[in-house]
């Protein structure tokens, strides 16, 4: 791999080179990335092997998306809205979902996923919206509705900010 294809990789996951250091073991910081970016140093093994994992679960959980909704959708009538729900933090995204958590090592690793399917979604017809977590209006939410956490649990959650933002732009 070349410098420039691994700079150009850490901005896709839209990491900075802070924070693709710390998901190397043993952390690394923004100085050393920077120095395997100009090429002034050589690249590892392993922090390309930190790149290539955060792109392929990219790939993994954003094809995961597209394939759930184009199996969901009637192909026979338009394309209804899609949520899509994206995290704040690392921390949100642990306290939602453990396991997305381990795959992906950092919320935005998981939401450059949200933003590819994103973008497949709406080249396929699909409105799509990103939604930003808010996990205490969230735990609220399914505990009002006596809802445990779900991906159904968390669309809906997402159509109701929706509604609640287009009401607000009515105003």
């Amino acid at each position: 791999m070349t410098p420039l294809t691994f700079k150009k990789l850490r901005e896709t996951l839209n990491l900075s080179a802070t924070e693709l250091g710390e998901l190397i073991t043993p952390p690394v910081n923004n100085r050393t990335v920077r120095r395997w970016e100009s090429g002034k140093i050589a690249l590892p093994s392993y922090a390309i092997d930190v790149i290539n994992r955060s792109h392929a679960v990219v790939i993994h959980n954003s094809n995961n998306i597209i394939n759930y909704i184009n199996s969901v959708s009637d192909p026979e009538n338009d394309k209804e809205a899609v949520i899509l729900i994206c995290f704040k933090s690392f921390q949100d995204l642990k306290q939602i979902s453990l396991k997305e958590a381990d795959e992906c090592k950092s919320h935005k690793i998981y939401n450059a996923g949200i933003v590819f399917a994103d973008t497949v979604l709406k080249s396929q017809g699909f409105k799509t919206y990103i939604i930003k977590m808010n996990i205490a209006n969230y735990m609220g939410y399914l505990e009002a509705e006596g809802r445990s956490d779900c991906f159904a649990s968390r669309t809906d959650w997402g159509y109701t900010q929706l509604a609640k933002w287009a009401l607000s732009q009515t105003k």
